[in-house]
């Protein structure tokens, strides 16, 4: 018998078409962990933006509460209480402040795309509150100011509207987020039950959108505080709220601007910046809930924003119990 030995390999081509295979699924598969990182990295770094803005936001609203005199920076005196629509400036006395000196206003302002603050009634801004990687749009932010001037009937109150871009590496993620503080008139306070409802950051939109509910949620809270605290102070009481807001018993929508009470919960982003009920669909749908358990003496008040994220429903809901004052 006589055997044969094969000696023979692969061929040229064939180790070619090999390599090439391998190169490719090699390139492919790292490009796409690298690609991963990167989007990661960005997520992060927007996240925390967003909270420094959640912050900036948590400093205004704990001083506005509690100050008094507000004003439009463009208007003078400052030290004067009056109305706006939109200003890039805001005013008011502080809590520890004397109402008989000009000099100790606090100031918040929009300027050269940063939120500055003062102490002296504007003689100087030593700080920017927001970081450097954002840049907010003048045109499509400021501050408004309702009922504040004196003998009105109406209970102060102040939406503040920022819109504008987080650049990051030379890409620019827009952002805005809007919401109303109404002003404390009474001397206890309550605290807000947060309820969260949705999975974990999975993406930036996601991150962004999350940050603008939640703020969106609590504006809800505080237009119900602030339609209450109008009747106290036109002499209408507890009764006048319970009427006011009797449509929203099965659920309701309220405009920032007028406190209109409609069923438009879907939010629409104007061509002014404000985030306001429409009858087209928006991103943000908001139902506000007034219940009053066990008679008329409290009301529960539930804010729910929802909104889609890809396929998935998300919600975040404030709840808050509002009860009888006199004043």
């Amino acid at each position: 018998m006589k055997l044969k030995t094969n000696q023979s390999g692969f061929s040229l081509i064939e180790m070619m078409v090999s390599v090439a295979i391998f190169s490719l699924v090699i390139t492919i598969g790292g490009a796409a962990v690298l690609n991963q990182n990167a989007t990661f990295k960005k997520t992060q770094h927007l996240r925390e933006i967003n909270d420094n803005l959640a912050f900036v936001m948590e400093e205004i609203s704990r001083h506005l509460r509690l100050g008094s005199n507000y004003n439009c920076g463009s208007s003078l005196p400052i030290e004067e209480p009056n109305d706006c629509l939109s200003d890039a400036e805001i005013t008011f006395e502080h809590v520890f402040g004397n109402p008989d000196n000009s000099n100790d206003q606090w100031v918040y302002r929009i300027n050269n795309g940063q939120i500055q603050k003062s102490k002296n009634s504007g003689s100087n801004f030593p700080l920017d509150l927001t970081p450097v990687e954002v840049e907010i749009d003048p045109d499509l932010s400021g501050f408004s100011v309702f009922g504040s001037e004196p003998n009105n009937g109406f209970q102060p109150r102040v939406l503040i509207r920022l819109a504008g871009v987080i650049n990051y590496k030379g890409q620019p993620t827009p952002f805005s987020l809007q919401t109303l503080f109404a002003i404390l008139i009474f001397s206890s306070s309550l605290a807000a039950l947060l309820v969260v409802s949705g999975g974990g950051i999975n993406s930036t939109v996601f991150a962004k959108n999350q940050l603008v509910a939640s703020f969106l949620a609590q504006e809800g809270i505080e237009m119900v505080r602030n339609i209450r605290d109008n009747n106290v102070l036109n002499g209408d009481g507890w009764g006048g709220f319970g009427v006011d807001v009797i449509d929203c018993v099965g659920g309701c929508a309220i405009d920032p601007v007028d406190l209109a009470i409609s069923t438009n919960y879907d939010l629409q982003y104007d061509s002014t910046g404000f985030f306001r009920p429409s009858l087209t669909a928006g991103l943000f749908q908001r139902t506000i809930t007034v219940y009053f358990p066990g008679g008329f003496s409290e009301a529960m008040v539930t804010s729910e924003v929802s909104w889609n994220h890809g396929s998935t429903p998300h919600k975040i809901t404030f709840r808050e119990n509002l009860f009888e004052v006199t004043w």
